[in-house]
Parts: C-alpha cells; sequence; structure tokens
C-alpha cells in the first residue's frame, strides 16, 4: 500500500443520511471513509480499487464499499455511474455481521426484483421514508453476501495494522483510548502504529479518534434534544470544552450551531444532481412497476 490515503470526512457520519450523487466518467483518489458506499453502474464501466483489488464493474452491476475500506474509482473510457453514501443507521445488522470479514469481490449483480426496487426508490426522485429505504438497502446487502464470498479478515488483502486501529476505534472509541494503549492491545509497537497513521491515514492517532466520536455526537445533536453536555460525555469526551474544540475542528462550526442548523432538516436528505442529467437518466431508465406486470 503506498501513497497518502485521503480521509473524506463528509462521509464519516452517524447521522441518518443517504448521500446520492452521479458522475459521468468517474475517477477518484485513494481515500477512507466511516460509512458504507454502494457503486452502481449505469452505463460503460469504471475500475474499482478496493484494499489494493482492482475489479472492472460494468453497466448493471454494483460495487459495495465496507466501512475503513481504502478505495479508488478510476473511469478509462466512459462511464455513467450513481454513487451512495449511507448511514450505518440503515445497515447496522449488516454492518456488524461483517466485522472482521470482508468480501472477496466486491462485484455484485442486484436481483432483479431487487434491482427494480432499487430503481424505483433510490435511482432518482425523493427518497421514501426511511424504513423502504433500510428495505431496499438490506436487499441489495443479501445480494452482495449471496453472490460476494465472505473471508476473515486474517486472510484478507489489507493492510493489517491500519484496519485493526480504525476497527478497534470504531468498536471502543467511547473509552479512553491512548495511541500506546491500542497499540499494546492490538500488538503493534507505539513508533509502528505512529507512523501508519501519519503516512496512510494522513492524519494522528488522536484526531482520528476524536473524528469517530465527533460522527456520533453529529447523529445526537440532530435526532436528539439532550445537552451538549450529555452529548460530549455519550459521545467518548471527557469533557465539554475538549468536545466543542474536537467538533469546530472537524465540522468547522460549534456543537449548537450545527443543531440549529441541522436538525430540522427532514431524514436528513443531502443529495447533490446535475438536474440535466437526471432527467437523461430518467428518460432512458424509467422501470415498469412490478404491480403492472402482475
Amino acid at each position: 500500500m503506498n501513497g497518502l490515503v485521503f480521509h473524506q470526512e463528509e462521509n464519516t457520519s452517524n447521522s441518518r443520511d443517504i448521500d446520492r450523487r452521479y458522475y459521468r466518467n468517474f475517477r477518484f483518489q485513494r481515500h477512507i471513509h466511516g460509512n458504507p458506499e454502494l457503486l452502481y453502474v449505469i452505463e460503460g464501466e469504471i475500475d474499482v480499487t478496493v484494499d489494493e483489488c482492482t475489479e472492472t464493474v460494468s453497466a448493471g452491476q454494483m460495487c459495495m464499499i465496507l466501512p475503513w475500506q481504502i478505495h479508488s474509482f478510476y473511469t478509462r473510457d466512459f462511464s455513467r455511474t450513481i454513487v451512495l453514501v449511507v448511514a450505518h443507521s440503515y445497515m447496522d445488522d449488516f454492518l456488524n455481521s461483517m466485522r472482521g470479514y470482508y468480501g472477496q469481490t466486491q462485484v455484485f449483480r442486484p436481483e432483479p426484483a431487487i434491482q427494480e426496487l432499487f430503481m424505483q426508490y433510490l435511482f432518482t426522485g425523493p427518497f421514501p421514508d426511511p424504513y423502504i429505504i433500510a428495505s431496499v438497502l438490506l436487499g441489495l446487502c443479501h445480494c452482495f453476501t449471496v453472490q460476494c464470498p465472505i473471508l476473515p479478515c486474517e486472510d484478507s488483502r489489507r493492510a493489517p495494522a491500519l484496519y485493526d486501529a480504525f476497527n478497534y476505534i470504531s468498536a471502543h472509541y467511547k473509552e479512553p483510548l491512548t495511541l500506546g494503549s491500542v497499540a499494546a492491545e492490538l500488538g503493534y509497537s507505539y513508533y509502528y502504529l505512529s507512523h501508519i497513521f501519519k503516512s496512510y491515514a494522513g492524519m494522528g492517532f488522536n484526531r482520528f479518534c476524536n473524528m469517530r466520536r465527533v460522527a456520533e455526537a453529529e447523529h445526537l445533536l440532530r435526532n436528539t434534544d439532550r445537552s451538549v453536555t450529555d452529548i460530549a460525555l455519550e459521545s467518548g469526551f471527557s469533557n465539554t470544552r475538549s468536545f466543542n474544540r474536537a467538533f469546530l475542528d472537524v465540522m468547522h462550526m460549534p456543537p449548537l450551531r450545527y443543531r440549529e442548523q441541522y436538525s430540522s432538516v427532514e431524514g436528513g436528505e443531502r443529495i447533490s444532481i446535475d438536474e440535466g442529467e437526471v432527467q437523461n437518466i430518467e428518460r432512458d431508465f424509467h422501470p415498469e412497476p412490478i404491480s403492472n406486470r402482475l
């Protein structure tokens, strides 16, 4: 694994968001984030590299990116794609079952009935209620687990130290953590683990821990009326002062301003769409409802 890995902060969130974007000739550098991601190829093909293994995703296929997998996208000739980044809350059971495992291949083809639901509810137009979103996503998770052999991470192509640390922090971020204690728990030297974070994750250990805690705080600020002090402690911070400082560093605004700005957003929907492109997509891909064929 060579070169710096970019951490895509906006895709590391515990809030109930689903982010949908359309791309033509999609390319993106090696990066990581804490939320699962699904890529669907509408037309053409795209090379997706996950944990240093490159696969080609063709029209009608999907690629599943699990949390904290290093991945990149590269279109050689032409592609039109849709990318969904979703909060953990939509796929909790699936993600919990995948802890310590990975797909030998990341690429799968949705079953016809599930693909139709995906096209109807998540492909274009306003998002439906969260229960329908979760149902369609879990149907896609089913296709992934059926078609992609699931292997334990010790047999994986991943860089063990980096992913061991990511997974440990994700499971224990509410506890007091130090680089020394995590290194000892995982069996790595302090200096080696420090080097891994700075060289590959592009940040120090403490900032990475704080980003995971801020993701939890973001969810609580948006979805509860709990006090900032309670949220700080629940998210793993020792006091409100350190919480406020970390939140400002990651989100570029104080916690209370964040709550005022985002807590009223129904469903947390965030969509970046080129309207002309969406009109073309809707014209080319307009699935016939199941009821019309019964």
